[in-house]
């Protein structure tokens, strides 16, 4: 897998919206382990 380049010009300005994706990749991954553990647990 390629690391992922700082800035995207496309993006825009690129420090809030990276951390935005930062944040919505770590809320994703919480709720996929939840879901796993909630379907393990049955």
């Amino acid at each position: 897998m390629a690391p992922r380049p700082a800035y995207h010009p496309e993006e825009g300005e690129g420090g809030r919206s990276e951390w935005f994706a930062l944040l919505k990749a770590v809320v994703l991954a919480a709720a996929f382990v939840m879901l796993v553990a909630l379907v393990l647990v049955r």
